[in-house]
């Protein structure tokens, strides 16, 4: 498509769920009265900032993979998100989401993050995309499993969550053992 710019959508004060991926959309905007809003796919376009979402207090799933997006933000009014697809950005540092206290699902798959942080709030997380990063270490996750255990949440299960990044071998294996074998193996490989 060749959509390049949101408009013309202010009476759709109902709309529930709108899909604008594959065009040439570069700027959030437009959706200020899409309060009914809850499902938002903008993927697949060129969108290099995440504005504009503010009155968007009903979104549940957010899809803004395959953008050109170089940092989490922009997100702070998105209380009922549950779902977050970042994947195939530019997003160096994983920030921008303390507020998000919904948030189950979260893909960051193949950007450029070096190292985990920012998730240590995202006590309802149960599936995480990191495959093809530059993640050395992911033992900072630790503090995020062990804060779901100590909340009688459910436990995020990382165990297909790192592949492509150059983590060592053990470190690897504990994690595609699962969240309690890689919190087994942080215990004994304390630095």
């Amino acid at each position: 498509n060749n959509i390049t710019k949101i408009e013309g959508l202010d009476s759709l004060t109902s709309l529930q769920k709108l899909a604008l991926s594959r065009n040439r959309v570069t700027k959030i905007q437009g959706l200020d009265s899409l309060t009914s809003l809850q499902k938002l796919n903008l993927s697949y376009n060129q969108i290099t900032k995440i504005e504009g979402l503010d009155n968007l207090a009903s979104l549940q799933k957010l899809n803004l993979e395959s953008n050109q997006i170089t940092r989490i933000q922009g997100l702070d009014s998105l209380s009922s998100l549950q779902g977050l697809g970042l994947s195939r950005n530019k997003i160096t540092k994983i920030e921008g989401l303390d507020s998000l206290v919904s948030l189950q699902e979260l893909n960051l798959d193949s950007n450029q993050i070096t190292r985990i942080q920012g998730l240590n709030k995202l006590a309802g997380l149960q599936k995480l995309g990191l495959d093809n990063n530059q993640i050395k270490d992911a033992t900072p996750l630790k503090n995020l499993l062990l804060n779901q255990k100590k909340a009688n949440k459910p436990i995020l299960n990382i165990s297909d969550s790192f592949y492509g990044n150059p983590i060592q071998t053990p470190q690897m294996e504990a994690i595609k053992n699962g969240s309690d074998a890689f919190l087994e193996w942080t215990e004994k490989n304390k630095s």
